[in-house]
């Protein structure tokens, strides 16, 4: 399965819906905490992977924020590494 790119919020929010990750239609970022929760991983491990840049995320302000994309992007790699 290909990855989404951020240009295409509807194949991100298609994959995002089809692995059970539940994030509001619409949604296109989310906080940090609200990324590790989607993809079932503990905050501590979701702020690793954007520190290590294998989670995309920017900054607005002072808050940090994960494109639905990028949340999708990283279960593809990580769907394609298992296989």
């Amino acid at each position: 399965m290909e990855a989404p790119t951020q240009q295409d919020p509807i194949a991100a929010t298609r994959l995002a819906s089809s692995i059970g990750i539940e994030i509001p239609a619409g949604t296109r970022s989310v906080r940090v905490e609200a990324a590790a929760q989607a993809l079932g991983i503990s905050p501590a491990f979701a702020w690793r992977l954007v520190a290590s840049g294998e989670l995309g995320s920017f900054k607005v302000g002072r808050r940090r924020l994960v494109p639905v994309a990028a949340i999708d992007a990283y279960v593809a790699a990580m769907m394609l590494d298992a296989s």
